[in-house]
């Protein structure tokens, strides 16, 4: 992966009146990574996409390319935004919509109709606004934001009202654009859909951001497997493992599951204290899962 810095913040922040709702964020990402922007409701997910994109104002500088955006905006030539919702008269056409756009950036209505077909709209180029799906506005909104080719781009919930061929089709779409070296800000509550994207993790929580990490190392925050396990003499195991440090928890089915142990190790206790062995196998901690237990962990420890 190229690891050219494309996008820098530094101690950005942002207030809505008295409310600072973003506090002194500062991170960077690089050429063709995919970043997934967790958060919950409120954290200030879209409120730092604004923030970057120059919506907001606020203290902080943001550097694309290694340039400080004049007035604080980046241009749509170098950062591209695909919102949960297309900002448009209901009346107007979907090309003509679209080329008005691209006349805007000086691009021909050539470009507009490239993007109606790498979309999936150009069977629908006469249709109104107002007539498409939620889904289709969604691709609409894409194809406005690749329109002059940018080298970021900033995708807040852009999987609604998509469905499972849409799902598809944006993954590939996203996987793509990262191939070639541009680097996307996603924020999603579909977290298996990030899973199979992000390169990255960044939490956002209360406006602060309190996590950046690699997906891997953030679904493996030990370093160590989880394992299950079903034995015959499962309460001799567990005290075993117990014992020795491992997080131990029997499921509904009557497995163990382990983490926090290393894997030979679980092996040789489950070798020596199991009994009979009928599963012993691997299991992937996931996104979703790791997002709530950070999360849990996280306003314990600061509440």
């Amino acid at each position: 992966m190229n690891m050219r810095t494309v996008l820098r913040v530094t101690h950005l922040g942002a207030r809505y009146g008295r409310w600072q709702c973003l506090r002194d964020i500062n991170f960077e990402v690089f050429a063709g990574q995919v970043i997934g922007v967790l958060g919950a409701n409120g954290a200030g997910k879209t409120t730092l996409f604004k923030r970057i994109l120059g919506a907001l104002s606020g203290p902080g500088q943001v550097h694309v390319l290694n340039r400080e955006c004049r007035d604080g905006v980046p241009g749509p030539h170098e950062v591209g935004a695909v919102w949960d919702h297309l900002a448009a008269h209901p009346g107007i056409r979907s090309d003509s919509l679209l080329k008005a756009w691209c006349r805007s950036l000086k691009l021909g209505n050539i470009r507009a109709v490239e993007l109606l077909e790498d979309v999936g709209l150009s069977g629908l180029a006469s249709r109104r606004v107002g007539q498409l799906s939620l889904g289709m506005r969604q691709r609409l909104s894409l194809a406005m934001a690749l329109a002059p080719r940018p080298r970021i781009l900033i995708m807040d919930e852009p999987t609604n009202g998509l469905d499972p061929s849409g799902f598809r089709w944006l993954n590939s779409i996203i996987t793509t654009f990262a191939a070639a070296g541009g680097t996307v800000l996603l924020s999603s509550h579909q977290l298996a859909q990030l899973e199979l994207l992000a390169h990255r993790i960044l939490l956002v929580e209360k406006g602060a951001l309190v996590l950046d990490q690699s997906l891997q190392s953030f679904t493996s925050p030990l370093g160590t497997p989880r394992l299950r396990i079903c034995c015959s003499t499962k309460s001799i195991l567990e005290k075993q493992l117990i014992a020795r440090g491992a997080s131990v928890i029997s499921n509904d089915s009557g497995e163990l599951v382990v983490s926090g142990c290393e894997r030979v190790l679980v092996a040789e206790l489950a070798h020596q204290f199991g009994g009979v062995i009928s599963l012993f196998s691997e299991e992937p901690v996931t996104l979703e899962e790791s997002f709530h237990d950070f999360l849990s962990n996280y306003r314990e420890r600061t509440t």
